[in-house]
């Protein structure tokens, strides 16, 4: 998860601890999903589909049947996952890493044929990284801020120009600002 710890001891409380399990479980969960699912693109746009039905409104199912049908001899297709905007994407899920790769390799060969008049846009997918939340104040290193306004006891102003340039709060934070103020309050009483 990227976290630095002071020593092993630490490290592996951490690694030991209930968010870095979740944090590992959604991980190899993600992984496990882009090992089994593909990226299918170009897909007909949903009102092209609509004039083709006897009634309007099934125009997502009749596009997964019509997908299901035509990967299902690369193997079971457990899942598939269409743009609900447009429907031009869609996110095909097997029930094993070899049925994907298969199809990446049938369209690779152009074994694939048209899919409603279109070339089929088909890649592997990829598990993108979650985007890292701010980290909150209580990740600073206090001490670090404490050993600052020391070196700095001469010139407090300068140290605390220096820590506000170093703490980077994103707007809305002033809980997490408050308690960081009070931690960092303690700190300098007993260091003072």
């Amino acid at each position: 998860c990227g976290v630095n710890c002071p020593n092993e001891t630490t490290l592996e409380q951490h690694n030991q601890g209930k968010k870095h399990q979740q944090l590992v479980n959604a991980r190899q969960k993600r992984d496990r999903h882009a090992e089994v699912s593909i990226f299918v693109g170009n897909l007909p746009k949903l009102n092209k589909i609509t004039a083709m039905l006897a009634e309007p409104g099934g125009e997502n199912e009749k596009l997964k049947c019509d997908l299901i049908s035509l990967f299902s001899k690369y193997g079971e297709v457990g899942k598939v996952i269409i743009d609900k905007v447009h429907g031009s994407y869609s996110i095909l899920e097997f029930n094993s890493p070899t049925a994907a790769q298969a199809a990446i390799m049938a369209h690779q060969s152009g074994a694939i044929p048209p899919f409603y008049g279109r070339k089929l846009q088909i890649k592997s997918r990829t598990a993108k990284k979650p985007q890292k939340p701010p980290a909150p104040c209580s990740e600073l290193s206090v001490e670090n801020v404490v050993e600052l306004l020391k070196e700095e006891r001469e010139e407090p102003l300068t140290a605390l120009n220096m820590l506000d340039a170093a703490v980077k709060l994103p707007d809305g934070t002033a809980r997490a600002q408050t308690e960081a103020l009070t931690a960092l309050q303690a700190q300098i009483n007993k260091a003072f």
